[in-house]
């Protein structure tokens, strides 16, 4: 009976043994489950970034190219501007040359009419 008692405790402690090393086995595959896991929302939230850091790169780039165009259109319209300016300056500049020879020749033949009507009266 004393032997049937020990081989009982015996396989009882077997098998407590055998529960113990599939709990541990199984805790250990949890966590490295766990871990693949963790590792796997790293990899994705890095890879989430690096597309965000592209997207915000591509979006400054199209930013500082839409910039640069419209400085140049700026320029050219700041040219046109000054070209229009000058055109307007010479075409004023031409109007009051054509008044002032007018007014001189009207001068000098008024002047003309006077000098004819003193002679006139001279007469």
């Amino acid at each position: 009976k004393d032997l049937e008692r020990q081989i009982k405790m015996a396989y009882i402690k077997k098998e407590r043994a055998a529960q113990h090393q599939e709990a541990l086995l199984l805790r250990k595959l949890e966590g490295d489950r766990e871990l693949a896991m963790e590792e796997l929302m790293e990899h994705n939230r890095q890879l989430d970034i690096r597309r965000q850091e592209e997207r915000e790169s591509e979006r400054r780039e199209k930013l500082t190219a839409q910039k640069k165009v419209l400085q140049k259109q700026m320029l050219e319209l700041e040219e046109q501007n000054e070209k229009r300016k000058e055109e307007v300056s010479r075409d004023k500049k031409m109007v009051n040359d054509i008044i002032d020879r007018i007014a001189r020749e009207d001068r000098m033949e008024h002047a003309s009419r006077m000098k004819k009507v003193e002679e006139t009266r001279e007469l």
